[in-house]
């Protein structure tokens, strides 16, 4: 597949997370919504898109140039699609406001220990999907991970991403933001790639 494709389907992915994480802020129930959240997954697996915390867990020395380009159409997603629902639901940015800063202000092992636990998750629900042969499986594998981290308070970095596009106000905000990706996305990575050795 070309760069330009693969940054193409990375923006995708980080769209459908974003919808994702509105979702999930606009539920009243945090069961229904975490539940509801994993639309995003479903539908990255099934098309098969690329989403960073999908695809991160496959990394190799072939492939893993791919892994920047995949990141940052993510990025570039989850800011699209939040700057449109900052326009249409103005009043996500007031709800998002109490999430991110309790993220951000979390002491930096309790962001990593959580971004692990994602990772592993994360890889878990997309292995299943590409290696069980039942569709009950697959779409089951998916709903239970991706509400497990939810509540769990597991950090997901697209996801953060997403809301993290709703939070930032200044420049101080986009700063303390993107540190925090990068914990969470490193993180990520590490225990996505921890379960697949351990699995081998």
């Amino acid at each position: 597949m070309s760069k330009t494709a693969m940054f193409k389907k990375s923006i995708a992915a980080g769209v459908l997370i974003g919808i994702g994480a509105v979702i999930k802020l606009l539920s009243a129930n945090g069961i229904v919504g975490s539940v509801l959240f994993s639309i995003g997954l479903f539908f990255i697996c099934t098309l098969d898109m690329y989403l960073f915390t999908g695809k991160i867990g496959y990394i190799n020395k072939e492939n893993w140039k791919d892994y920047p380009i995949i990141w940052i159409g993510n990025l570039l997603g989850a800011i699209i699609s939040m700057a449109l629902v900052r326009i249409a639901v103005p009043e996500l940015h007031n709800i998002v406001q109490t999430i991110m800063m309790a993220k951000i202000e979390n002491n930096i092992l309790s962001t990593m220990i959580l971004s692990l636990f994602c990772g592993i998750i994360m890889y878990l629900c997309v292995d299943n999907y590409k290696k069980s042969e039942s569709g009950i499986s697959k779409v089951f594998g998916i709903v239970i991970g991706v509400t497990v981290f939810l509540l769990a308070g597991f950090e997901h970095s697209i996801a953060d991403m997403a809301y993290a596009s709703l939070f930032v106000s200044n420049f101080i905000d986009v700063i303390n933001s993107i540190i925090f990706l990068l914990i969470v996305s490193a993180f990520n990575a590490i225990g996505s790639n921890a379960i697949r050795f351990l699995l081998k």
